[in-house]
This record gives C-alpha cells, structure tokens and sequence, in this order.
C-alpha cells in the first residue's frame, strides 16, 4: 500500500513514531502527552488529550498466530457486526469500527498477530474532530508498509523510538501499583449497581491492563465457550468499585 508522507499536520501538531520489539509494528502519536508502560515482555502507549483517546497494547511472542486462530474459533458463533477478518503478509488482522450517533463518538479495535508478537490498538475520537484519529489510522505500518491505504498527504514523525527502550511513566506506575478489587463476590446476575458519577472530568479514562480471560478445567473438558459480560465502575482515585455479573454462561462457573 502507498501513502504519500512528508507534509506537516494539518493542525500543527508533530508526531512520533513507536516500533514494536519486533520491529514488525509501528505507531505513531502526537509527540506530547503520551504515556509507557514497559513491563518487558509486554508494553502499552496511552493518548487521552483533545478528544482522541488512544490505547495501544503490544506482547511478545510466538504463539500469537495460533491463539488468535484459537480465539476465531471460540468466537465462531458470535455476531460480528461491523468486524472485518483479513491476512496481510506475516499478519492475521481483525478490526472492529464503531460509529456512536448518540454520543457522537467514533472508535476502531485492532488485533493484530505476528510470528513475533500480539497486539490490540484502540483509537475513539469526537466525529467533529476526527482528523488526528484519522492521522493515527494511516500512520499504522506492519513491516514498514502503511495499513491503510491512502493518498493523503501525512505528517513525518519527527523522532522514532523502540518501545522497548522507554521507561513507565510514573504516573502509570502509581496506577499500576494501586490494589485489586477485594470484592469475594459478584452482585446478583441481570442486575447492574444504580451508582452513578456525573463528575465531567478533564480526561477520559484509560485501561492500563486488559488480561485475557484463562480457562478453567471445568470449562474446558465441557467445550463452554461464549461471552460473559460483568458491569464494572471504575472510581477518580483509580480503584475499582463494585463489580456485578450481567450476563452468565455457567452458573457452576460463575
């Protein structure tokens, strides 16, 4: 694919490049107001400034085609909505776009597989202001070749770092260090907690961990696969609140 490349941002804003571990991925945010999480084996980038929220998720390892053709087929049942399946080169890709309407929001899921690594990226914007999400989609390479396919002309990034070599942000540190939930025990299947927080605060929420779900034995040897859905609140001081069980697949794995 051909992207033509090298004039500034339409609004001004430089950009820098991030290469995976592997070098077979690489992303590129504005050049301020990002934050790393290296934990060595895996490593995240998070953008939440002027309505673009970015998240991008990177793993080392060599399973990572076989779990994600695992994972199609746990998932062969389920609706698909708005998901594209595609190969391109060494990767296995599946994108997922969602256009909110209601809240005037637009946001696009990729998982992607390589020989060398797993990697999920999620970018949501305001539709009104949609060109640095634009600008994040089509600055996406795999092995140095853009993803998107465009003839827009695009800003350079003015500096390239591997993600390897970057240190947490201490912000994202003292996240990280806060407790788990202590909650023994789910609320009460099909009911969802009434707290409600109308606080507008200055940025949006960003997950710094999103663990896949592990099998238990149970499970496994009665083949139950599917989707469980939990209502979760997330609290200011960054600790979870109450955690509630909306959709059940086993009650005996519940």
């Amino acid at each position: 694919m051909v992207v033509a490349q090298g004039s500034p941002s339409a609004d001004g804003t430089a950009w820098v490049r991030f290469d995976s571990p592997s070098r077979d991925l690489s992303v590129s945010l504005p050049a301020t107001g990002y934050l790393v999480d290296n934990q060595k084996d895996h490593f995240g980038l998070y953008y939440a400034k002027n309505d673009l929220l970015v998240s991008v998720a990177m793993k080392k390892t060599k399973e990572a085609k076989n779990n994600f053709l695992a994972d199609l087929k746990l998932r062969a049942g389920e609706k698909k909505g708005k998901e594209e399946l595609f190969e391109i080169g060494d990767f296995y890709g599946r994108r997922y776009v969602d256009d909110d309407k209601a809240e005037d929001l637009q946001s696009t899921r990729l998982e992607l597989a390589s020989s060398d690594g797993r990697y999920t990226l999620f970018v949501r914007s305001k539709t009104l202001s949609a060109s640095q999400y634009t600008t994040f989609l089509r600055l996406i390479r795999l092995n140095g070749k853009p993803l998107f396919e465009t003839t827009t002309s695009l800003p350079l990034e003015k500096q390239t770092f591997s993600i390897d070599s970057l240190q947490t942000n201490k912000v994202v540190a003292d996240a990280l260090g806060k407790p788990d939930s202590n909650q023994e025990k789910l609320g009460p299947t099909g009911t969802v907690p009434t707290e409600k927080d109308n606080t507008v605060y200055s940025k949006a929420m960003i997950l710094l961990q999103r663990p896949y779900p592990s099998y238990t034995d149970r499970a496994r040897t009665q083949k139950i696969s599917g989707i469980v859905i939990l209502s979760v609140i997330f609290k200011a001081d960054g600790t979870i609140g109450p955690i509630t069980l909306v959709k059940s697949l086993d009650k005996g794995l519940d």
